[in-house]
């Protein structure tokens, strides 16, 4: 059976929210094919300009403009903080209800996220300072 433009709509959106695999391939789209082809080159590259752009910018805020190395490295190491800020978050949360205090009380909760906030930029700053030496 033919597939549609509502179904290559479909598949389009369905590959842009996990893009792990080579879309024009896709079994069922090969009338398609260099449709989807071109569709995933075009994403790619917009992702990896992006990726680049982000790269520099924290290279630059790193003090070491142009240094893709450094950037690359210290967007990884946001993106990881972020990870394990959350991670932090919901371990504090988890505490706090153990010993009967509720997280989501106003200032409990103003408490929690300023300190996780605090923690997670001084540990950034930190490294971050650690890496810009070492470039």
């Amino acid at each position: 059976m033919n597939k549609t433009r509502t179904d290559l709509q479909a598949l389009k959106e369905q590959w842009l929210a996990d893009p792990h695999w080579d879309i024009e391939d896709t079994p069922g789209f090969e009338e398609y094919f260099l449709e989807l082809q071109e569709f995933r080159s075009q994403k790619q590259s917009v992702w990896n300009d992006d990726y680049r752009r982000q790269c520099l910018r924290h290279a630059e805020l790193a003090g070491k403009p142009g240094n893709l190395e450094l950037g690359a490295l210290l967007l990884k190491l946001a993106q990881s903080s972020e990870f394990y800020t959350s991670q932090a978050a919901e371990c504090l949360e988890r505490t706090l209800r153990s010993v009967g205090l509720d997280p989501d009380v106003d200032e409990i909760r103003e408490m929690l996220d300023n300190l996780v906030t605090a923690a997670g930029d001084r540990a950034k700053a930190d490294m971050v300072t650690e890496l810009a030496r070492e470039f």
